[in-house]
């Protein structure tokens, strides 16, 4: 993730729910300008869910409680504020420093002000860098226990290399497509409530860079989601929702090449289903053809933060 300080080799696995991140600073701290900052950036809601969710939960703690409890915790955000050591203002990145798989944010700064400018300048790197570590860490978890037959089958049908969740299984393939599917169930108050979640591969020509347009992007999805995703009843089929929630197209660096990112929101029309989806297209230029991928997620009694990016994580683990 970047250029980060990399520290020993921690034996003891890093702890934590996904999505968790625990700030280190005292109580005077959390409760003043700098906490309400820092929950700006981090607790802000994610873009493209059917309801409010912060990108991460945040769990502060001093540095006593973080010694005996938290310092194992998969992400951290240490700030140290100290007039007296620290002359200018910096932020530190570190990994494995107590813990294997654990990234750190170190916030070093000399007063209440430096730091909160830090933060807010910060913003990105700081939710980015975090949501990418969550993301490798999926990856790595669904190479070592995933689905490796169906990940096989991906490779010899589309000649791309994957790591998918290991209760995934194929629902629809052809010599350009696989829409694989996740069905799962849990309970919540006393009945079984429905998890669902998707993604289509999809391999075409590249042909220019109009390809990478908005517009292409939006109707290309729109079109995957109708032709390969069937309702539940006759005449429903699944299309992005361009009302409720405008959808946001942004470029992205995928492993070094140039990639764009859709997020937003599917309804199902003529039934009443909808939930969040992300895709992302991708040049091969070794192939000269494009990869879009797009995963969705219908968990109606749930929160779908996670459950997205466990979504996201299998598209971002496409290598060519």
């Amino acid at each position: 993730v970047g250029s980060k300080e990399e520290e020993g080799k921690p034996r003891i696995s890093s702890s934590g729910h996904f999505g968790e991140v625990v700030v280190r600073c005292s109580d005077g701290l959390w409760n003043s300008s700098t906490g309400e900052v820092l929950k700006n950036v981090l607790m802000k809601n994610q873009h493209g869910l059917t309801q409010d969710e912060p990108i991460f939960n945040l769990i502060q703690t001093s540095e006593r409680h973080f010694k005996t409890t938290f310092k194992t915790y998969r992400n951290v955000v240490i700030i140290n504020i100290d007039t007296n050591q620290i002359a200018k203002a910096n932020l530190k990145w570190r990994n494995n420093v107590w813990a294997k798989n654990q990234l750190v944010a170190e916030f070093n700064c000399p007063d209440i002000r430096s730091c909160n400018e830090l933060i807010e300048n910060k913003s990105e790197q700081l939710t980015q860098y975090f949501n990418q570590k969550e993301i490798e860490r999926l990856i790595t978890r669904n190479k070592e226990v995933g689905n490796k037959a169906l990940t096989k089958e991906i490779k010899e049908k589309l000649g791309l290399s994957t790591a998918i969740q290991k209760d995934a299984y194929l629902a629809s393939s052809s010599s350009n497509h696989a829409w694989i599917r996740i069905e799962r169930e849990r309970p919540v108050g006393g009945y079984q409530h429905q998890i669902s979640q998707g993604i289509i591969f999809y391999t075409f020509e590249y042909e220019d860079r109009l390809q990478f347009s908005d517009s292409f992007l939006l109707n290309k999805v729109d079109s995957l989601m109708l032709q390969y995703v069937p309702g539940p009843a006759e005449g429903a089929y699944m299309h992005i929702d361009r009302k409720n929630i405008e959808p946001v197209v942004k470029d992205i660096n995928y492993k070094n090449t140039f990639a764009r990112e859709l997020r937003g929101i599917w309804r199902m029309e003529k039934y009443l289903m909808g939930g969040p989806f992300v895709a992302v297209l991708m040049l091969d230029e070794a192939q000269n053809k494009l990869i879009l991928a797009c995963g969705y997620v219908y968990a109606p009694q749930f929160d779908k933060r996670e459950f997205l990016r466990e979504t996201e994580a299998m598209i971002k683990s496409i290598a060519f």
